[in-house]
């Protein structure tokens, strides 16, 4: 006869789980307990613990240089004041170093960040610019971050990162951080023993995750990184839920199921003392180019600043009725001669950037490991014998055997023709003669690359440049520094978004090219002046060679 078990202990057992468990569940209702950082709730039965601030509206886009205005800045921030304790950005120029002091003005804690991003003179204005909020002494600047998800973009090595923290940390007394994705964070130790506060983005969606079990996926992650780093402060730095987007794995994007992922992460990290930002406030239209349908739609609210339907019982009632936020009308910007596309190495006066890779080249931007990294291809910080200055523009290139390519600066940075670039049309007046001047050398000679302006020119898109494409025609280059210039008298200069290229191939260079750049200036002469240049105008089309290259 088998023998007989009393099972009532083990129901007793059963009926304990499930009451302890529902008082866990209980204490999401309630006040939330004081999270690790030593911040107080205060208001916190309301107001979310922290938010991540992206500030961008529709026609706004940071990879274009499309910044928000101050006054944007400030009414985001009137309204956001009743929504979250503190947030988190994600850079400090712009306009975007604003956003401390306008959070200082409507008392809401701030984690300003740097971005860092394959430009070094960017990488260099953001840094100081960090430093410089910093020393402000603003009491609502609780710590800085020096990167976001720069190990993921590889757009710096680790140890480039380390030192920018260093750089940041040994001249402020904030704490300091950075963002990386969890596996990351694991995965870099050296990374981890350098900041005072780890930054960990945990995405249930991006991984896969089904929405029921995503809340306690972050806190599996949450816990390998506690158990990795035991006396490091960690905070969840980015999670959520896209209410649009492809299905990934078992995670399915709906506003259901990101009602249910913001309550269900509420909860434990309530529970589980996990202090965290959460992503997004606003939804930005431009992510999408990044990531996708998702990528545009993970804010609490719409861009134009209504709450989600099915998110409002989640929101402060004092944030409920939303906030009026208009798509952003962007004009051509007003310029003067002489307008520089390159002065000097991160000088105030460059208004272009070297963003428009094209031919083979484009594929280094798209992440091709066939080819060097971007600096070895051009160093607009080059020191040795500069034609005037501290630097000059050095560019290096092989092209593989039938291959080309080239390098626009471009107003904005990365504009083929969606935004408009620079209006010089009110400046010519009294000007002679007007040309786009730009000394060239090689290094050893003999060196051939053709130089041009103007003519970008997208029928999809709503901007062109007004004049162009203007060439030099391919030039033989000597090793010695020597003018050249492009005659633009009488040209339409009322869009000037092209406003210098670079281009060879390799029936030019089979054996590869060096070659020097300075000095690229659009201005003007008046008459008795005389025309210091080689001027070579020589009108083609563009259209057999450009193609788009992304940052």
């Amino acid at each position: 006869m088998g023998k007989i078990f009393n099972t009532r202990p083990l129901l007793a057992l059963v009926i304990i789980f499930f009451v302890i468990l529902s008082l866990t569940m209980l204490e999401c209702s309630e006040s939330p307990v004081k999270i690790d950082n030593g911040f107080p709730p205060a208001d916190s039965n309301d107001k979310f613990v922290g938010l991540c601030y992206g500030p961008h509206r529709d026609n706004e886009d940071p990879n274009f240089g499309i910044q928000p205005t101050i006054s944007e800045l400030s009414e985001d921030l009137a309204f956001i004041k009743n929504l979250t304790l503190k947030i988190r950005t994600y850079g400090v120029a712009d306009n975007l170093e604003q956003i401390p002091v306008l959070c200082e003005q409507y008392g809401i804690d701030c984690y300003p960040g740097a971005w860092i991003s394959r430009y070094e003179c960017e990488n260099e204005i953001q840094i100081n610019n960090l430093i410089n909020i910093a020393n402000q002494n603003l009491s609502h600047v609780k710590g800085l971050i020096v990167g976001n998800e720069v190990l993921l973009r590889k757009n710096v090595s680790e140890q480039q990162l380390i030192d920018f923290i260093l750089e940041v940390k040994s001249a402020t007394s904030l704490p300091v951080a950075t963002a990386e994705i969890w596996k990351d964070w694991l995965d870099h130790p050296q990374l981890a023993q350098t900041v005072d506060i780890l930054l960990v983005h945990i995405y249930p969606y991006w991984d896969g995750i089904a929405v029921e079990e995503g809340a306690s996926y972050v806190l599996e992650k949450w816990n390998e990184l506690k158990a990795k780093y035991p006396n490091k402060t960690v905070v969840i730095g980015e999670t959520g839920w896209p209410s649009q987007g492809g299905v990934r794995g078992n995670a399915i994007p709906s506003e259901e199921n990101q009602k249910s992922y913001l309550s269900d992460f509420i909860c434990m990290a309530k529970t589980n003392n996990i202090d965290y930002f959460y992503f997004e406030i606003f939804d930005e239209k431009w992510k999408s180019k990044l990531e996708g349908e998702a990528g545009s739609h993970w804010g609490i609210y719409f861009s134009y600043g209504s709450p989600k339907p099915h998110l409002i019982d989640l929101i402060p009632e004092s944030a409920q009725n939303g906030i009026n936020r208009p798509p952003r009308v962007v004009n051509p910007t007003e310029a003067t001669l002489p307008l520089y596309v390159y002065k000097d190495g991160c000088d105030p006066l460059n208004s272009f950037l070297s963003s428009g890779w094209m031919g083979e080249l484009a594929t280094l931007i798209g992440n091709d490991t066939t080819f060097a990294s971007p600096t070895d291809i051009i160093d607009e910080l080059y020191t040795n014998n500069p034609y005037s200055g501290e630097s000059c523009i050095r560019i290096s290139y092989t092209p593989s055997a039938g291959q080309w390519g080239g390098i626009y600066w471009q107003s904005p940075v990365n504009n083929w023709g969606l935004y408009p670039g620079y209006d010089l049309s009110n400046s010519l007046a009294g000007y002679d003669t007007v040309k786009l001047s730009f000394w060239v050398k090689g290094k050893e000679g003999g060196e051939k690359a053709e130089f041009k302006t103007g003519g970008i020119n997208d029928p999809t898109l709503n901007y062109s440049d007004s004049y162009g494409p203007i060439s030099t025609g391919v030039l033989t280059l000597t090793n010695d520094w020597k003018e050249y210039s492009l005659d633009l008298t009488g040209e339409d200069l009322n869009m000037v978004i092209g406003g210098f290229c670079w281009v060879t191939n390799y029936n030019q260079n089979p054996n590869g090219c060096t070659i020097y750049l300075d000095e690229i200036v659009f201005m003007g002469i008046t008459a008795g002046i005389g025309n210091r240049g080689n001027v070579i105008p020589v009108k083609f089309s563009l259209s057999q060679n450009i193609r788009k290259g992304e940052k």
